[in-house]
């Protein structure tokens, strides 16, 4: 799920549901930021996530490919 924060509050903006049952991986990801990212480029975007987006290449990639000013995973 990827929410906008608007006012203290989470406004849920994107999800989707995965046929299967546990985390899903860099890929599936990395497919959903990259719809939802594009949409958000003139506005100061942060990424924080549990502990499912744990991911070293998840974090490289959120601020060296994207343009992604801040990450915390």
């Amino acid at each position: 799920m990827i929410s906008l924060i608007y006012q203290r509050r989470a406004i849920p903006f994107y999800f989707e549901l995965l046929p299967k049952l546990g985390c899903c991986n860099l890929a599936q990801q990395k497919e959903v930021l990259a719809l939802a990212l594009p949409l958000l480029q003139n506005y100061t975007i942060v990424v924080l996530g549990d502990r499912e987006f744990c991911s070293v290449d998840l974090a490289t990639w959120l601020v060296g490919g994207t343009g992604c000013i801040s990450a915390c995973v």
